[in-house]
Protein backbone atom coordinates (compact mmCIF):
# COMPACT_ATOMS: atom_id res chain seq x y z
CA UNK A 1 0.00 0.00 0.00
CA UNK A 2 2.85 2.34 0.85
CA UNK A 3 4.39 1.66 -2.55
CA UNK A 4 1.09 2.58 -4.25
CA UNK A 5 0.84 5.79 -2.24
CA UNK A 6 4.40 6.73 -3.10
CA UNK A 7 3.72 6.04 -6.77
CA UNK A 8 0.59 8.21 -6.73
CA UNK A 9 2.44 11.02 -4.93
CA UNK A 10 5.27 10.82 -7.47
CA UNK A 11 2.81 11.03 -10.39
CA UNK A 12 1.03 14.02 -8.84
CA UNK A 13 4.37 15.76 -8.17
CA UNK A 14 5.63 15.23 -11.70
CA UNK A 15 2.31 16.42 -13.14
CA UNK A 16 2.46 19.56 -11.00
CA UNK A 17 6.02 20.28 -12.14
CA UNK A 18 5.07 19.86 -15.80
CA UNK A 19 2.02 22.11 -15.44
CA UNK A 20 4.09 24.72 -13.59
CA UNK A 21 6.81 24.62 -16.25
CA UNK A 22 4.30 24.88 -19.08
CA UNK A 23 2.53 27.81 -17.42
CA UNK A 24 5.73 29.73 -16.78
CA UNK A 25 7.03 29.05 -20.30
CA UNK A 26 3.80 30.38 -21.79
CA UNK A 27 3.94 33.38 -19.46
CA UNK A 28 7.51 34.13 -20.58
CA UNK A 29 6.54 33.88 -24.26
CA UNK A 30 3.52 36.14 -23.78
CA UNK A 31 5.71 38.64 -21.95
CA UNK A 32 8.22 38.71 -24.82
CA UNK A 33 5.41 39.33 -27.30
CA UNK A 34 4.04 42.15 -25.16
CA UNK A 35 7.54 43.67 -24.98
CA UNK A 36 7.84 43.48 -28.77
CA UNK A 37 4.42 45.09 -29.27
CA UNK A 38 5.36 47.95 -26.97
CA UNK A 39 8.53 48.59 -29.00
CA UNK A 40 6.53 48.61 -32.25
CA UNK A 41 4.96 51.99 -31.48
CA UNK A 42 2.36 52.97 -34.06
CA UNK A 43 3.06 49.77 -36.00
CA UNK A 44 1.67 47.75 -33.10
CA UNK A 45 -1.72 47.66 -34.85
CA UNK A 46 -0.21 45.77 -37.79
CA UNK A 47 1.23 43.08 -35.51
CA UNK A 48 -1.93 42.78 -33.42
CA UNK A 49 -3.93 42.38 -36.62
CA UNK A 50 -1.75 39.38 -37.54
CA UNK A 51 -2.28 37.73 -34.14
CA UNK A 52 -6.02 38.30 -34.33
CA UNK A 53 -6.14 37.03 -37.93
CA UNK A 54 -4.74 33.65 -36.90
CA UNK A 55 -6.43 33.30 -33.49
CA UNK A 56 -8.50 30.31 -34.64
CA UNK A 57 -5.58 28.40 -36.19
CA UNK A 58 -3.22 27.21 -33.44
CA UNK A 59 -0.27 26.37 -35.72
CA UNK A 60 -0.33 29.66 -37.62
CA UNK A 61 -1.06 31.62 -34.46
CA UNK A 62 1.99 30.11 -32.74
CA UNK A 63 4.04 30.78 -35.87
CA UNK A 64 2.97 34.44 -35.69
CA UNK A 65 3.93 34.57 -32.01
CA UNK A 66 7.37 33.15 -32.82
CA UNK A 67 8.04 35.77 -35.50
CA UNK A 68 6.79 38.71 -33.43
CA UNK A 69 8.48 37.83 -30.14
CA UNK A 70 11.82 37.43 -31.96
CA UNK A 71 11.38 40.46 -34.21
CA UNK A 72 13.24 43.02 -32.04
CA UNK A 73 16.68 43.68 -33.51
CA UNK A 74 15.83 42.70 -37.09
CA UNK A 75 16.14 45.44 -39.69
CA UNK A 76 16.66 46.39 -43.32
CA UNK A 77 19.40 48.62 -44.69
CA UNK A 78 18.22 50.70 -47.62
CA UNK A 79 19.28 54.00 -49.20
CA UNK A 80 19.27 55.70 -52.64
CA UNK A 81 23.07 55.31 -52.83
CA UNK A 82 22.77 51.59 -52.12
CA UNK A 83 20.07 51.23 -54.77
CA UNK A 84 22.33 53.04 -57.23
CA UNK A 85 25.22 50.64 -56.61
CA UNK A 86 22.93 47.63 -57.00
CA UNK A 87 21.55 49.06 -60.23
CA UNK A 88 25.08 49.56 -61.60
CA UNK A 89 25.96 46.00 -60.71
CA UNK A 90 22.76 44.73 -62.29
CA UNK A 91 23.71 46.34 -65.59
CA UNK A 92 27.48 45.83 -65.54
CA UNK A 93 27.93 42.78 -63.30
CA UNK A 94 31.08 44.37 -61.89
CA UNK A 95 32.01 47.93 -60.96
CA UNK A 96 34.49 49.52 -63.36
CA UNK A 97 37.46 51.57 -62.16
CA UNK A 98 35.45 54.79 -62.19
CA UNK A 99 32.69 53.25 -60.11
CA UNK A 100 35.21 51.78 -57.67
CA UNK A 101 36.78 55.20 -57.18
CA UNK A 102 33.38 56.81 -56.66
CA UNK A 103 32.31 54.28 -54.04
CA UNK A 104 35.74 53.64 -52.47
CA UNK A 105 34.62 55.09 -49.13
CA UNK A 106 31.13 53.64 -49.23
CA UNK A 107 30.31 51.82 -45.99
CA UNK A 108 26.82 50.37 -45.78
CA UNK A 109 27.20 49.90 -42.00
CA UNK A 110 26.92 53.67 -41.66
CA UNK A 111 23.52 53.75 -43.42
CA UNK A 112 20.31 54.13 -41.40
CA UNK A 113 18.41 51.00 -40.37
CA UNK A 114 14.68 50.41 -40.76
CA UNK A 115 13.53 48.16 -37.94
CA UNK A 116 10.94 45.52 -38.74
CA UNK A 117 8.89 46.18 -35.61
CA UNK A 118 8.15 49.69 -36.83
CA UNK A 119 7.93 48.98 -40.56
CA UNK A 120 6.59 45.51 -41.34
CA UNK A 121 3.04 45.23 -42.66
CA UNK A 122 0.42 42.73 -41.60
CA UNK A 123 -0.13 41.60 -45.20
CA UNK A 124 3.51 40.52 -45.58
CA UNK A 125 3.52 38.55 -42.32
CA UNK A 126 0.16 36.91 -43.02
CA UNK A 127 1.18 35.76 -46.49
CA UNK A 128 4.57 34.55 -45.21
CA UNK A 129 2.95 32.50 -42.45
CA UNK A 130 0.19 31.11 -44.67
CA UNK A 131 2.60 29.99 -47.38
CA UNK A 132 5.28 28.65 -45.01
CA UNK A 133 2.83 26.55 -43.00
CA UNK A 134 0.80 25.33 -45.99
CA UNK A 135 3.85 24.31 -48.01
CA UNK A 136 5.48 22.66 -45.01
CA UNK A 137 2.35 20.63 -44.21
CA UNK A 138 2.08 19.55 -47.86
CA UNK A 139 5.52 17.94 -47.90
CA UNK A 140 5.81 14.23 -47.01
CA UNK A 141 8.81 14.93 -44.76
CA UNK A 142 7.12 17.54 -42.57
CA UNK A 143 6.37 15.06 -39.78
CA UNK A 144 10.10 14.31 -39.44
CA UNK A 145 10.68 17.79 -37.96
CA UNK A 146 9.19 19.44 -34.90
CA UNK A 147 7.49 22.82 -34.80
CA UNK A 148 10.54 24.61 -33.35
CA UNK A 149 12.65 23.39 -36.26
CA UNK A 150 10.00 24.57 -38.71
CA UNK A 151 10.00 28.00 -37.06
CA UNK A 152 13.77 28.39 -37.24
CA UNK A 153 14.57 26.86 -40.62
CA UNK A 154 11.51 27.43 -42.83
CA UNK A 155 9.24 30.13 -41.37
CA UNK A 156 11.40 33.32 -41.14
CA UNK A 157 10.39 36.13 -43.50
CA UNK A 158 13.97 37.40 -43.79
CA UNK A 159 17.57 36.14 -43.87
CA UNK A 160 19.66 39.14 -42.83
CA UNK A 161 19.46 42.89 -43.43
CA UNK A 162 17.83 42.75 -46.88
CA UNK A 163 14.71 44.76 -47.88
CA UNK A 164 11.37 43.40 -46.68
CA UNK A 165 9.66 41.59 -49.55
CA UNK A 166 7.02 38.96 -50.26
CA UNK A 167 9.64 36.58 -51.61
CA UNK A 168 7.83 33.29 -50.93
CA UNK A 169 5.25 33.85 -53.65
CA UNK A 170 7.95 34.80 -56.15
CA UNK A 171 10.18 31.78 -55.53
CA UNK A 172 7.43 29.22 -54.94
CA UNK A 173 5.69 30.09 -58.20
CA UNK A 174 8.95 29.63 -60.10
CA UNK A 175 10.36 26.49 -58.50
CA UNK A 176 7.51 24.39 -57.04
CA UNK A 177 6.46 22.94 -60.38
CA UNK A 178 10.08 22.30 -61.32
CA UNK A 179 10.71 20.38 -58.10
CA UNK A 180 7.51 18.37 -58.58
CA UNK A 181 8.67 17.41 -62.07
CA UNK A 182 12.12 16.38 -60.84
CA UNK A 183 11.30 14.56 -57.62
CA UNK A 184 8.27 12.83 -56.05
CA UNK A 185 9.89 11.09 -53.06
CA UNK A 186 9.86 11.84 -49.33
CA UNK A 187 13.51 12.73 -48.68
CA UNK A 188 14.15 16.51 -48.29
CA UNK A 189 17.89 16.06 -48.94
CA UNK A 190 17.28 14.33 -52.25
CA UNK A 191 14.66 16.93 -53.14
CA UNK A 192 17.13 19.74 -52.38
CA UNK A 193 19.82 18.07 -54.47
CA UNK A 194 17.48 17.86 -57.48
CA UNK A 195 16.27 21.45 -57.38
CA UNK A 196 19.67 23.01 -56.57
CA UNK A 197 21.35 21.07 -59.39
CA UNK A 198 18.74 22.65 -61.65
CA UNK A 199 19.41 26.09 -60.18
CA UNK A 200 23.15 25.70 -60.76
CA UNK A 201 22.49 25.64 -64.50
CA UNK A 202 20.80 29.04 -64.22
CA UNK A 203 24.27 30.46 -63.56
CA UNK A 204 25.95 32.55 -60.88
CA UNK A 205 28.55 35.30 -61.25
CA UNK A 206 31.05 35.80 -58.42
CA UNK A 207 32.15 39.27 -57.36
CA UNK A 208 33.84 40.77 -54.31
CA UNK A 209 34.47 44.32 -55.50
CA UNK A 210 32.32 46.10 -52.89
CA UNK A 211 30.76 45.10 -49.58
CA UNK A 212 26.98 45.43 -49.49
CA UNK A 213 24.20 44.26 -47.17
CA UNK A 214 22.13 41.26 -48.24
CA UNK A 215 20.93 42.15 -51.73
CA UNK A 216 17.36 40.93 -51.33
CA UNK A 217 15.10 38.29 -52.80
CA UNK A 218 13.80 40.11 -55.86
CA UNK A 219 17.28 41.35 -56.81
CA UNK A 220 18.77 37.84 -56.61
CA UNK A 221 15.77 36.41 -58.43
CA UNK A 222 16.80 38.47 -61.47
CA UNK A 223 20.53 38.81 -60.92
CA UNK A 224 22.47 35.73 -59.86
CA UNK A 225 25.58 37.52 -58.69
CA UNK A 226 27.57 38.07 -55.53
CA UNK A 227 29.91 35.98 -53.43
CA UNK A 228 29.37 32.93 -51.19
CA UNK A 229 26.80 34.73 -49.02
CA UNK A 230 24.61 35.51 -52.03
CA UNK A 231 24.50 31.94 -53.31
CA UNK A 232 23.51 30.96 -49.75
CA UNK A 233 20.70 33.51 -49.85
CA UNK A 234 19.46 32.14 -53.18
CA UNK A 235 19.46 28.57 -51.86
CA UNK A 236 17.64 29.61 -48.69
CA UNK A 237 14.93 31.55 -50.55
CA UNK A 238 14.33 28.62 -52.90
CA UNK A 239 14.46 25.76 -50.41
CA UNK A 240 12.45 27.44 -47.65
CA UNK A 241 9.80 28.43 -50.17
CA UNK A 242 9.54 24.70 -51.01
CA UNK A 243 9.29 23.55 -47.40
CA UNK A 244 12.87 22.29 -47.02
CA UNK A 245 14.58 23.31 -43.74
CA UNK A 246 17.92 25.08 -44.23
CA UNK A 247 20.27 27.38 -42.35
CA UNK A 248 23.21 29.67 -43.11
CA UNK A 249 26.52 28.71 -41.45
CA UNK A 250 29.85 30.51 -41.66
CA UNK A 251 33.43 30.87 -40.59
CA UNK A 252 34.25 34.27 -39.16
CA UNK A 253 37.80 33.60 -40.32
CA UNK A 254 38.12 30.78 -42.80
CA UNK A 255 41.33 28.77 -42.42
CA UNK A 256 41.48 28.60 -46.22
CA UNK A 257 40.85 32.29 -47.05
CA UNK A 258 41.60 34.15 -43.79
CA UNK A 259 38.24 35.88 -44.21
CA UNK A 260 34.55 35.20 -43.57
CA UNK A 261 33.07 32.35 -45.58
CA UNK A 262 29.41 31.23 -45.85
CA UNK A 263 27.60 28.07 -46.91
CA UNK A 264 24.11 26.61 -46.73
CA UNK A 265 23.20 23.68 -44.48
CA UNK A 266 20.22 21.36 -44.83
CA UNK A 267 18.80 20.02 -41.58
CA UNK A 268 18.70 16.26 -42.13
CA UNK A 269 15.89 13.98 -40.95
CA UNK A 270 18.11 11.76 -38.79
CA UNK A 271 18.32 12.06 -35.02
CA UNK A 272 20.38 13.44 -33.49
CA UNK A 273 20.17 16.10 -36.17
CA UNK A 274 22.94 16.41 -38.72
CA UNK A 275 23.55 19.42 -40.94
CA UNK A 276 24.53 18.71 -44.52
CA UNK A 277 26.71 21.56 -45.71
CA UNK A 278 26.78 22.59 -49.36
CA UNK A 279 27.49 25.32 -51.87
CA UNK A 280 25.22 24.63 -54.84
CA UNK A 281 27.54 26.41 -57.28
CA UNK A 282 30.39 24.00 -56.46
CA UNK A 283 29.11 20.46 -55.97
CA UNK A 284 25.93 18.37 -55.58
CA UNK A 285 24.41 17.94 -52.11
CA UNK A 286 25.78 14.71 -50.69
CA UNK A 287 25.12 12.97 -47.36
CA UNK A 288 28.27 10.88 -47.76
CA UNK A 289 30.41 14.02 -47.99
CA UNK A 290 28.34 16.29 -45.78
CA UNK A 291 31.29 18.29 -44.47
CA UNK A 292 33.24 18.79 -47.68
CA UNK A 293 37.03 18.74 -48.00
CA UNK A 294 38.25 22.13 -46.80
CA UNK A 295 40.24 22.80 -43.62
CA UNK A 296 38.63 22.58 -40.21
CA UNK A 297 37.47 25.70 -38.39
CA UNK A 298 35.03 27.17 -35.86
CA UNK A 299 31.51 27.29 -37.30
CA UNK A 300 28.75 29.79 -36.46
CA UNK A 301 25.10 29.76 -37.51
CA UNK A 302 22.66 32.57 -38.25
CA UNK A 303 19.29 32.32 -36.52
CA UNK A 304 16.12 34.36 -36.76
CA UNK A 305 15.28 33.78 -33.10
CA UNK A 306 16.95 35.66 -30.29
CA UNK A 307 19.91 33.66 -29.00
CA UNK A 308 19.73 34.33 -25.28
CA UNK A 309 22.72 32.08 -24.62
CA UNK A 310 24.87 34.67 -26.34
CA UNK A 311 24.13 37.18 -23.58
CA UNK A 312 26.27 35.13 -21.21
CA UNK A 313 29.35 35.77 -23.36
CA UNK A 314 29.07 39.28 -24.78
CA UNK A 315 30.55 41.05 -21.76
CA UNK A 316 33.76 39.04 -21.70
CA UNK A 317 36.91 40.54 -23.12
CA UNK A 318 37.93 37.54 -25.21
CA UNK A 319 34.80 37.38 -27.35
CA UNK A 320 35.19 38.14 -31.09
CA UNK A 321 34.04 41.64 -31.95
CA UNK A 322 31.28 40.47 -34.31
CA UNK A 323 29.61 38.56 -31.44
CA UNK A 324 29.37 41.64 -29.23
CA UNK A 325 26.49 43.01 -31.31
CA UNK A 326 23.56 41.87 -29.18
CA UNK A 327 21.07 42.11 -32.03
CA UNK A 328 23.06 39.79 -34.29
CA UNK A 329 21.12 36.51 -34.14
CA UNK A 330 23.90 33.95 -34.32
CA UNK A 331 25.33 31.30 -32.07
CA UNK A 332 28.54 29.25 -32.07
CA UNK A 333 27.87 25.74 -33.31
CA UNK A 334 29.95 23.97 -30.68
CA UNK A 335 29.00 20.55 -32.04
CA UNK A 336 30.45 21.49 -35.40
CA UNK A 337 33.89 22.64 -34.27
CA UNK A 338 35.60 20.13 -36.56
CA UNK A 339 33.41 20.57 -39.60
CA UNK A 340 35.36 20.64 -42.88
CA UNK A 341 34.26 23.13 -45.52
Amino acid sequence: MNIVKKYIIAIITISFILIFFKYNTREAIDYSIDAALKKAGENRLELEFVLNYFKNDSIKYNAAKFLIQNMPGHFSITSPELDEIKEIKYKKWHLNDSDKTKYAKFNYLELPKSYDLKEIKASLLINNINMAVDVWKSRPWHNKYNFDEFCEYILPYRIGDEPLEDWRTLYYNRYACILDSLYDGNDPVEAAEKIMTYVKHEGFDNYTDVKLPHLGASFLYKQRAGYCRENCDIAIYILRSLGIPVAMDFYESSPSYNSRHYWTAIIDTCYPRKSIAFNYTEAPINRDNATGTRKKGKVYRHYYSNQSKLVNYITTSNVPLFLKDKILPMLPMSTLDTIQL
